[in-house]
């Protein structure tokens, strides 16, 4: 090293010059230690290597004796010889050294010493093959890890207009009845859509997948929220510092088959896993996880038609397309129990509840930045309608109501399906009703759609729509079962226009929407639909705006404007001899989103 040779050279210069010339020797002796102090501070100092010094320090050593040694022999000859008698004596002055010298010698020593240390450990770690994926167990090179964690600011507006609590036509809270079992002097009877609130949510996503095989994969995620709501993750912060709910959201097998350059694939899965089907929040909300089996595969028609293209889908079916750039056919079928808890009717499985879904779709490039998706679906909902405990209609003191049909009474309830009274509360002389069911069967038939565009690009330009119809409601059927006629609300639609970036990969990157939405009230079912529109439910109609700043790769702002109004009047064909009641509910939400 070059620092290290010049330490040794003014050690060897020093030691031969203390030998050469006595009457310096004092100055000499002094310069002599400055250096050897100066090498033993850049061993202190970790500098230089304790071994490094030694060796310098020897080397000086030797190499000022066998100078001092060829002098000597030159000044033997010198003295033997004539002319030696005038020549002038040689002695060898070595100067003071400054202190900003002792600092580059120091950098210099440091920046070499560095870089060959690095130039070791780096040929020592690829010897070793540190940090590469060869180097770790097999079962670690397996697993891939995902999260997100949301935190929103809400608040929730009311129309004016709206009915307080307590007043005769307030809208009846049907899930509380439900899980008290109690209508009469239940303080959780009515619901609360008069009093404007603000809260603070967060939610936490968790994520992992293992590969088992190369086209064998098993998930699992874990998620805030409440266990017994199917439609939300959210937790409302301020619980007196109390902690807060974290379960399985996710857990699945999926299997994934491909033919031959992978012209036909298949998807299969089982387990509870994300929403297998192409739709929009006006069927299924986003936060929806299904039980059951789904298999979804995709035909490849053209491959890249057009070449690579922009447009890349936010919304895909599980399992398609392979490329975004591929046109071709996609089938989903998929079997979902929703309840198959019951045990108290001895009929086999004859009254569990299932849904089974099936859905036809084709992704078509009609230009290189122009494509359109289009999608045809069925949901069929088996033994989900309420039946009448009819034993509870009569009055009968000291025995516990019937409960034999309990199980037709939804699991949970959103707001505004046609709902009647399958259970009274026998022990009152008037018996009251404590149970509600779902009045109409539901069959629904779906048709979703969506045109890309790009020649903006990176901005895109998406339009989109939805329609979806209860072909499921027969009136004369709710009637025999109900005893009161009701009126067909069984069509929603909805539309929106997006444009801005699809992905949010910097600072500035922005998207905005503006979507409107009219869904009756059996078009659905109300538990399933999208929780922030009219707070959850059907029979409502208005509009959601929606707006995205990307604020890194992996953060970004979200802000969210939803207006309700009730189509139908609240209570419209769902307790005969109330007075209709309209409602209207704005929301506005602030998100900041971190993915990791």
């Amino acid at each position: 090293m070059r620092m290290a040779s010049m330490i040794g050279v003014l050690m060897l210069v020093v030691s031969t010059t203390v030998t050469a010339a006595g009457s310096e020797r004092a100055e000499l002796l002094e310069l002599k230690n400055t250096i050897v102090n100066l090498v033993d501070a850049l061993v202190e100092q970790g500098v230089l290597p304790a071994d490094k010094a030694e060796a310098l320090k020897r080397e000086a050593r030797a190499k000022a004796a066998a100078q001092a040694a060829s002098e000597g022999a030159i000044e033997k000859d010198a003295v033997a010889s004539p002319a030696a008698v005038d020549a002038p004596s040689k002695v060898v002055r070595v100067p003071y050294v400054p202190e900003f010298v002792k600092d580059e010698i120091r950098a210099d020593v440091r920046k070499e010493l560095r870089a060959e240390v690095m130039q070791d450990v780096a040929v020592k770690a690829k010897k070793e093959r540190w940090g590469t994926p060869e180097a770790l167990p097999d079962w670690v090179n397996r697993l891939t890890w995902s999260g997100d964690f949301r935190l929103r600011l809400e608040s929730t507006m009311f129309d004016d207009d709206n009915p307080r609590p307590g007043d005769p036509n307030a809208p009846l809270n049907f899930e509380a009845i439900n899980d008290d079992q109690q209508l009469l002097n239940n303080p959780n009877a009515f619901l609360n859509y008069s009093e404007n609130y603000q809260r603070v949510r967060a939610r936490l996503r968790l994520g992992l997948e293992a590969e088992v095989l190369e086209s064998l994969k098993v998930g699992m995620r874990f998620s805030t929220g409440n266990l017994n709501e199917p439609t939300s993750l959210n937790e409302t912060l301020g619980s007196g510092f109390g902690r807060y709910q974290f379960g399985v959201d996710r857990m699945f097998m999926r299997w994934d088959l491909a033919s031959e350059h992978e012209r036909a694939r298949l998807s299969l899965i089982g387990g509870r896993f994300e929403r297998p089907f192409y739709s929009t929040e006006m069927v299924w909300d986003n936060d929806l996880a299904f039980d059951g089996f789904s298999a979804t595969g995709r035909l490849r028609l053209r491959e890249a038609p057009f070449g690579a293209s922009s447009l890349r889908h936010g919304a895909t079916p599980f399992g398609t397309p392979p490329s975004e750039h591929d046109d071709g056919l996609f089938l989903t079928l998929s079997v979902n129990p929703i309840d198959l808890d019951e045990t108290l009717e001895n009929d086999g499985s004859s009254n569990d509840k299932w849904m089974l879904g099936g859905q036809l779709g084709l992704d078509y490039h009609l230009h290189r930045e122009f494509d359109v998706r289009l999608a045809y679906s069925i949901y069929d909902f088996v033994n989900v309608t309420g039946q009448l405990n009819r034993d509870t209609l009569v009055f009968n003191p000291g025995v516990t109501p019937d409960n034999r049909l309990d199980w037709t009474a939804p699991a949970y309830l959103g707001t505004g399906n046609t709902l009647f009274p399958i259970k009274f509360d026998s022990t009152n002389p008037f018996p009251p009703p404590i149970l509600f069911g779902l009045a109409s069967d539901f069959t629904l038939m779906n048709l979703t759609g969506e045109v890309n565009l790009s020649f903006l690009d990176p901005i895109q330009v998406q339009l989109m729509a939805d329609v979806v119809k209860n072909v499921g409601f027969d009136s004369s059927d709710i009637a025999k079962r109900t005893g009161f006629e009701v009126d067909e609300r069984t069509l929603g639609y909805y539309a929106h226009v997006q444009v801005g970036h699809e992905d949010l990969q910097k600072f500035g990157d922005w998207r905005v929407s503006f979507g409107y939405e009219h869904l009756q009230r059996d078009a659905v079912i109300d538990a399933f639909t999208n929780s922030n529109f009219m707070l959850g439910g059907t029979n409502s109609e208005g509009f959601i705006i929606v707006g995205h700043l990307g604020l890194s790769p992996r953060t970004f702002l979200r802000a969210r404007y939803f207006s309700a109004d009730t189509i139908d009047g609240w209570n419209d064909n769902l307790v005969p001899g109330r007075d209709d009641t309209h409602l209207g509910i704005d929301r506005v939400q602030l998100d900041l989103n971190a993915l990791f």
